[in-house]
């Protein structure tokens, strides 16, 4: 019998891309992980950062500190209150045991698409991902090097969109990638 977690940020293509180049060791060791999500829940989106944190970072937790937030809006699940939904927003920090710490912040109010920061000792990632005015989920990666002292590169861009249920990739110009000073 064959067993596969529902979390599957995993097998997205620019989350796979992002773990494969962290497993290069290009930009050195993870030092910490920070995942934002505006309008979300900790029983609804938070296992899915977790199990997310836990494959990047490549350690299991060792430590767990949360903190919850009072439930002042209405929780998207269940709007009219009828099911009994008590999904709070809140705080996670995560301690691994290879001492890497993430921070995962899932406030309440405005509706934000999740962003996820990823910081090594050469350089950090950045995934952010929305859904355009048509309403197709889309997202965007940078891998940024810092190759000496005075200045950091983009080594990599990259923007996916949703075709036919898939997250495809767009190749971005060479002007899109850049270096700052």
């Amino acid at each position: 019998v064959a067993l596969v977690v529902h979390h599957e940020r995993r097998w997205w293509a620019k989350h796979q891309e992002v773990q494969q180049f962290i497993g290069s060791g290009a930009l050195g060791p993870v030092r910490g992980v920070l995942i934002s999500c505006g309008g979300a829940r900790l029983g609804d989106i938070a296992p899915h950062f977790v199990d997310w944190c836990r494959w990047i970072v490549g350690s299991e937790i060792d430590h767990v500190v949360g903190y919850l937030d009072q439930i002042t809006d209405i929780n998207p699940r269940d709007p009219g209150g009828t099911l009994g939904f008590k999904d709070h927003p809140g705080y996670v920090h995560l301690t691994f045991a290879n001492g890497v710490r993430a921070g995962i912040d899932l406030s309440q109010g405005v509706a934000l698409p999740p962003e996820y920061r990823v910081v090594c000792d050469y350089g950090r990632i950045f995934i952010k991902e929305y859904r355009d005015d048509l309403g197709n989920f889309r997202a965007h990666v940078e891998i940024h090097a810092r190759p000496d002292r005075d200045r950091i590169d983009i080594v990599a861009a990259r923007d996916y969109y949703e075709n036919n249920g898939l997250l495809e990739q767009i190749n971005l110009s060479e002007s899109d990638i850049g270096t700052y000073a």
